[in-house]
């Protein structure tokens, strides 16, 4: 077996166990979206989403870059993985105290209700909390072994589902629902620490200035460049609440919901992907190129079915989940439909160039995206409201996905045009399909009849490479 194909099949391997652990911990975070949605109503729901919104943003000071700079590093040099942890852990509590003065100040200028300034105060020491364990899961993704990260997922799915269902029976108000996020991102937390004590590396604490520098130069792109992904992810709700109302933030993060659950399970592959990245370039260039195509392929048949499926089902699916109450959301689930498949055929380009060490690079992409995303929101959720909030999104994916595959082919040679032909055809047809029946079934039938058929059309076309198939038998 070669060294390509041991690669892949560790992504492989790797990939299993961290979708296994998604599906448990979104499905159960889907699900009580929709109970919480559905309990609190448009307008409460909304109030909910802008604070995590709000304070996720203001993560971005707490992260910093520092957890993929973590796996960059430590995946070349296990031996690094003390010495990071401690580092990067103490770091991280001087900018949590910082990102809250900050937020505090913020609050001051801001005019909402009491119980939105309670949200916003408790969900950040969620994403505290949440920081951290994305620097412990860090550590499994740099070692390759991503059972720890999948248990440490469930574990938190698990607790969180428990704590809000309790609320939800009691009938308690909205601020409990927050506490539930800690609750599950606590017990995470410690899972975390004590499974890397034991199994990975012990680390103590340890003012290292030199090393301080150094990390923080090499991670400040990162960090600009998660404040834009920020941006253009939650900006559009936050303008939103304040040029329209908590309710329309209310439907349009139930359109989103869906769709970020796709995106999770889109970015635990990449996370697996990731590692074999960093290694391979320079020293082995061929190897990239099979990650990339094989990788490249199966992401393009994917995402052509997600537009296909979510522009033509979308009504029914919103109905489905969140009843009539939200059918406002409806045409926005359709538009970030579109831009969920954008963001599957852009899977690999933006993180090679993280991966490789250009990650300046990376930020100027992901900035220009943020700019464009900005632009939009401002120009067109005044008039069209959450409408025009998901075309921004759209926009800023397609700006991102053309700037990172033109700089990556700058680097490394990879040709995707012509993957896209038969998947787009097969998809075309399927909508076609779907949309014929769509007023005599049921959308759960719809559904899995087209899967069905579109899988048939990918192998009659034979859009699905065999060598891929032949991959996942290895």
């Amino acid at each position: 077996m070669n060294i390509a194909n041991s690669a892949i099949i560790k992504i492989f391997r790797n990939t299993a166990w961290l979708i296994s652990a998604e599906i448990v911990n979104k499905g159960l975070l889907f699900f009580l979206t929709i109970l919480t949605a559905r309990y609190l109503g448009a307008d409460g729901y909304g109030k909910f989403s802008f604070a995590i919104s709000f304070v996720t943003i203001f993560g971005v000071l707490i992260d910093f870059g520092l957890n993929i700079l973590t796996i960059r590093e430590v995946s070349k040099n296990k031996g690094e993985a003390s010495r990071y942890l401690g580092s990067i852990t103490l770091i991280r509590i001087i900018l949590t105290v910082i990102t809250a003065l900050i937020v505090g100040v913020t609050l001051l200028f801001i005019d909402k209700e009491t119980v939105v300034y309670q949200l916003v105060l408790v969900l950040l020491l969620f994403i505290v909390l949440t920081k951290f364990n994305e620097l412990f899961q860090g550590i499994f993704r740099a070692y390759e072994i991503m059972k720890f990260e999948a248990a440490a997922k469930i574990i938190q799915g698990i607790v969180l589902f428990a704590v809000t269902m309790i609320f939800i029976w009691q009938r308690m108000p909205l601020l409990y629902f927050a506490y539930a996020y800690v609750a599950g991102a606590g017990v995470t937390t410690l899972y975390n620490v004590l499974s890397i004590r034991s199994r990975f590396a012990r680390f103590s604490f340890k003012i290292d200035l030199t090393f301080w520098k150094k990390t923080l130069r090499e991670a400040w792109p990162f960090a600009l460049s998660y404040a834009f992904i920020s941006i253009y992810y939650h900006l559009d709700s936050i303008i939103l609440a304040f040029i329209h109302s908590d309710q329309e933030v209310g439907w349009y993060n139930a359109a989103y919901k869906p769709i970020i659950f796709l995106i999770a399970v889109r970015n635990l592959y990449l996370g697996a992907i990731y590692p074999s990245l960093a290694k391979y370039y320079p020293k082995a260039t061929d190897k990239i190129k099979e990650i990339f195509i094989i990788n490249e392929k199966l992401a393009i048949i994917i995402g052509a079915g997600i537009a296909a499926g979510g522009v033509v089902l979308g009504p029914k699916i919103i109905d489905l989940l969140y009843g009539p109450a939200y059918q406002n959301s409806a045409i926005a689930f359709q538009i970030l439909s579109l831009g969920a498949a954008v963001i599957f055929f852009d899977l690999l380009f933006p993180s090679f160039l993280n991966a490789i060490g250009r990650q300046k690079l990376y930020m100027k992409v992901v900035m220009v995206g943020a700019i464009i995303n900005v632009i939009f929101n401002f120009l067109l959720i005044p008039k069209f409201h959450l409408i025009g909030a998901g075309i921004a999104t759209v926009l800023a994916e397609i700006v991102v996905f053309a700037l990172a595959y033109y700089f990556t082919n700058k680097i490394i040679r990879i040709k995707i045009a012509k993957l896209f032909i038969k998947p787009a055809i097969a998809a075309f047809l399927m909508g076609v399909f779907i949309f014929l029946l769509s007023s005599y079934l049921h959308v759960l039938l719809l559904t899995l009849l087209g899967f069905v058929v579109y899988l048939g059309l990918l192998f009659v076309l034979r859009a699905i490479p065999r060598d891929f198939i032949k991959k996942l038998q290895v």
